[in-house]
């Protein structure tokens, strides 16, 4: 029986393949609308963001239910319609944006397929 000396960590790692940064080359290949799309969809969903239209919310609606009524300029029924839309605003662009440049789902698949890789 031949006995054969083990291979050491610097041989073990030559014969793998470098690890990919994949995050990092997704990010190379975004244009910059890309990236200002990845930017709004990022903050649209943060709790600043959700806290700027709460307190912006509840400034108009104070305004308009108890301000002096000749300075009230949007009257309750308004103010309902105003509400749906800023709701929308907010939860559209997130949605949209992603499924138009479907960028999370690119990253994903390029991230699976390095994991695959890494694994074979």
């Amino acid at each position: 029986m031949i006995k054969s000396t083990p291979k050491t960590l610097e041989e073990l790692k030559n014969l793998r393949k470098p690890v990919r940064n994949v995050n990092a080359e997704h990010r190379e290949k975004l244009t910059k609308l890309e990236k200002l799309a990845l930017l709004i969809t990022q903050r649209v969903g943060t709790m600043g963001f959700f806290l700027i239209i709460l307190v912006w919310t509840a400034s108009w609606l104070l305004w308009n239910s108890i301000g002096p009524v000749s300075s009230r300029f949007d009257p309750f029924p308004a103010f309902v319609l105003w509400l749906f839309i800023s709701n929308m605003i907010q939860i559209m662009p997130r949605t949209h944006l992603r499924s138009i440049f479907g960028r999370d789902t690119s990253q994903f698949r390029l991230t699976q397929g390095a994991r695959a890789k890494v694994y074979l």
